[in-house]
């Protein structure tokens, strides 16, 4: 974690953790923190198991873990974290947003097909094949 640089907040903290961007000191890489808030025991063993979980997808549309400690890194990161991938340009609550009230139009069928629900559900296959469901399905995961 010391290589890191933590910056800005990215999207509403959820209940189980807050993600922030973070920037290797070097400028070489940029990447995702996320932080377990609460990390008791239950808490623990799912941040865990998502960590699990995401190492064994291995898809273009899922994201990656770069690296992760359970403990925690303090003072730089108290509790459990993992770093994953940085998905330039916001999530997809954002992008529908900014279509939908800034530029006054609705999404083509085209493209909501090719950009959105097609890859969703390559991923989705992928994780159900393996036995893994997403919970929290949502434009802002």
């Amino acid at each position: 974690m010391a290589q890191w640089n933590i910056g800005k907040v990215l999207g509403n903290p959820g209940g189980f953790g807050q993600v922030n961007e973070v920037v290797m000191s070097d400028n070489s890489r940029k990447g995702a923190l996320k932080r377990l808030h609460n990390p008791n025991t239950v808490n623990k063993q799912r941040f865990e198991r998502e960590i699990k979980i995401l190492q064994t997808l291995n898809h273009k549309h899922i994201i990656d873990i770069i690296e992760y400690n359970l403990n925690g890194q303090p003072p730089v990161v108290v509790g459990p974290y993992y770093i994953m991938e940085l998905m330039e340009g916001g999530d997809l609550r954002g992008k529908m947003n900014d279509i939908l009230h800034q530029q006054k139009k609705l999404f083509s069928q085209k493209w909501t097909l090719e950009k959105v629900v097609i890859p969703i559900l390559e991923a989705l296959e992928l994780a159900h094949s393996r036995g893994t469901y997403h919970r929290d399905l949502k434009p802002e995961n």
